[in-house]
């Protein structure tokens, strides 16, 4: 297993994920709708120095780097970032590798995002593929 392994839960781990699908939620007079995200996919994020042990990794995505938080878990890492605007975002990297894919791991990128209009939260699915 990738994540639970002694040998991985180390600094350095690095994963490149890529999203095909994504959903929306639209809140609006008391209902809520799913629908198809917009352009239904994100740009890929690269996951850099995960460090399970120090619970700290870098997010890479299109509009920069930050630091996140890395939780390791039996079967997962899930990757946490509270944005300077307040915002929550999750992803889970699974440890799964049922894949027929080159990107080996399943992976689910949610956003809380909270705008002056009121929520608008996103939930993104892909791969991720090791880097190192």
């Amino acid at each position: 297993m990738i994540f639970c392994n002694a040998s991985l839960a180390q600094s350095n781990l690095s994963l490149r994920c890529v999203f095909d699908v994504g959903t929306n939620a639209n809140f609006q007079e008391k209902t809520v709708e799913a629908e198809k995200a917009k352009g239904s996919t994100l740009p890929p994020i690269i996951f850099d120095q995960i460090d399970t042990l120090s619970g700290t990794a870098r997010m890479i995505g299109n509009a920069g780097a930050e630091t996140v938080t890395a939780l390791s878990r039996s079967n997962s890492i899930h990757l946490v970032e509270l944005t300077a605007s307040g915002n929550l975002n999750v992803t889970t990297v699974f440890n799964t590798n049922d894949s027929n894919s080159s990107f080996d791991y399943p992976v689910v990128h949610s956003r809380h995002i909270d705008l002056s209009g009121g929520p608008l939260p996103s939930q993104y699915y892909g791969f991720c593929k090791k880097l190192n």
